[in-house]
């Protein structure tokens, strides 16, 4: 049985979907783009505020990482790509999983803290990507032994992946 994909992030990104956003708005290339949909804003800041500012400083800390785990816990083996707060950290480690960080030399965050506060997270395995999508894929098979599923969109820029260990006994 493979890895399920499940994102924190998600839920925050099917909010902005239910406005008329695309996955480009949200994953792809327009999300540096100002969007008429967001007064003229980027989707980005959209995901920055939404996602921070309002649920996690407004609502609660542990508004994202509450829905997900109510979805992972459906799963044995998880892979989140976007593992950004100490907390979310926290709880992926709380329920067996290990923390991977992939550093891709050259790129650079922007000053949000939701793009800050990963780089102070403290990760099981390093991977430097220096190539393309193909280049981590071997390195991932090469650490795990285990084939990596195809999804669509870039997973090297600097994210956290975590591992939910399936235990069998």
């Amino acid at each position: 049985m493979g890895y399920h994909r499940l994102k924190f992030s998600q839920p925050l990104k099917d909010m902005l979907k239910a406005i008329g956003l695309s996955d480009e708005h949200t994953e792809g290339r327009l999300k540096e783009a100002p969007c008429d949909l967001l007064a003229g804003r980027t989707p980005r800041y959209a995901m920055q505020t939404l996602g921070t500012e309002w649920a996690r400083d407004i609502m609660d800390k542990n508004f994202w990482l509450n829905l997900w785990r109510t979805h992972a816990q459906k799963y044995n083996k998880i892979v989140a790509e976007d593992c950004r707060f100490s907390n979310e950290a926290e709880l992926v480690k709380s329920m067996g999983g290990n923390l991977w960080k992939i550093h891709r030399p050259g790129f650079t965050f922007g000053g949000h803290t939701s793009e800050t506060e990963m780089e102070h997270i403290q990760s099981d395995v390093v991977i430097h990507n220096h190539g393309n999508e193909a280049d981590l894929r071997m390195m991932v098979i090469g650490l795990t032994g285990r084939t990596v599923p195809k999804w669509e969109g870039d997973i090297g820029e600097n994210k956290l992946c975590t591992e939910k260990k399936q235990y069998v006994t």
